[in-house]
């Protein structure tokens, strides 16, 4: 059996590995440079709720995933479990984008979801936000954009309500 730690390991090893391909994208537009993996800073969501549909967020450790990554167009990131008792059932990264990302393009953003995932991405419109649903392995994936911030919130397969903390996460401001 798996242990609890090495299921959150898998989860955020998923999640930076998609992130650290997608900021490597490069921005036709923008001249400025992307920031070294070493300098992406831990980012601080204030508007963070203690937990979301009874699962409780705590801070995951980054650093070490992002030590390892040459370059990104993020200058600051997160990782958060959502555990319920000591199971992880779903992680939540929320990301910062630096000057050099052009976010505001759907080129860039389109760039940025298609290497998120294993499937397609579907767009939908939840509660006045588009997100893109894709999946991973045994995992349900929604991402999605607010601003300069990067959100990817992966459910475990087995959970039963994928759909509303994703609703929910969705109220999250950062």
């Amino acid at each position: 059996m798996t242990s609890p730690r090495l299921r959150l390991r898998t989860l955020g090893a998923v999640v930076a590995a998609a992130l650290a391909l997608a900021g490597c994208a490069r921005s036709d537009a923008s001249s400025v440079k992307p920031t070294p993996g070493q300098a992406v800073k831990a980012l601080e969501v204030p508007n963070l709720p203690a937990d979301l549909l009874g699962l409780k967020i705590a801070p995951e450790n980054v650093s070490e995933d992002l030590a390892k990554v040459p370059a990104a167009f993020i200058d600051g990131l997160s990782l958060y479990s959502l555990r319920h008792n000591d199971l992880v059932m779903a992680t939540l990264q929320v990301s910062r984008f630096n000057d050099g990302a052009d976010v505001k393009a759907e080129k860039f953003r389109q760039t940025v979801v298609n290497q998120i995932g294993s499937t397609t991405p579907r767009t939908v419109r939840l509660g006045g936000e588009t997100v893109y649903l894709t999946t991973g392995t045994k995992q349900s994936i929604g991402v999605w954009f607010k601003d300069r911030y990067l959100f990817v919130l992966a459910t475990r397969a087995d959970y039963d309500e994928p759909r509303t903390l994703l609703r929910k996460a969705l109220e999250i401001k950062p």
